[in-house]
C-alpha cells in the first residue's frame, strides 16, 4: 500500500491528501512500515553476506589457500564493489587482511632473528672445530 496507489484509487493527489492533518498521519504509517520492512531485508542480507565472508575467510585458510579480496568474492558470489556496499563487511575484510598480515609479518621477522642466530652458531661451531 503506498501514497500513490490510495492517491490514484480515491482520484485525490498526494499533495491534496497530504494537506488534511489526519489523512497526513494515517498515510505516514504505511510509509514507515514500508521503510522498516527493507531496513530488516537490508539488515538481514548484511548478516548473511557477513557470515559468508566469514566462512570463506575459514574454507580458504583450511585449504591454506592465500585470502584475498578477490578469493573472498568468488566464493562469497559477489563483486567487491558488492561487498564494499556494506560497510562493515568491507572493514571485516579490511580488518582481517591487516591481522594477517602483521601476523605474517611477526612470523617472518622471527624467522629471520632465528636464521641469523642459527647461522651465527653454526659459524661459531666451525670456528671451534677448525682449532
Amino acid at each position: 500500500m503506498t501514497q500513490r496507489a490510495i492517491s490514484k484509487i480515491t482520484g485525490i493527489t498526494r499533495f491534496r491528501l497530504k494537506s488534511f492533518p489526519q489523512v497526513k498521519a494515517i498515510l505516514k504509517q504505511p510509509l514507515l512500515n514500508v521503510q522498516s520492512d527493507r531496513k530488516k531485508r537490508r539488515d538481514a542480507r548484511r548478516n548473511e553476506i557477513c557470515e559468508r565472508v566469514q566462512k570463506a575467510i575459514k574454507d580458504l585458510e583450511a585449504i591454506e589457500a592465500p585470502v584475498t579480496q578477490k578469493a573472498i568474492c568468488e566464493i562469497v558470489g559477489m563483486t567487491l564493489t558488492g561487498l564494499k556496499y556494506y560497510p562493515e563487511i568491507k572493514e571485516l575484510i579490511e580488518q582481517y587482511m591487516i591481522q594477517h598480515y602483521y601476523i605474517e609479518k611477526r612470523i617472518n621477522f622471527k624467522e629471520n632473528e632465528l636464521l641469523i642466530r642459527v647461522k651465527e652458531t653454526i659459524e661459531s661451531i666451525e670456528a671451534q672445530t677448525d682449532d
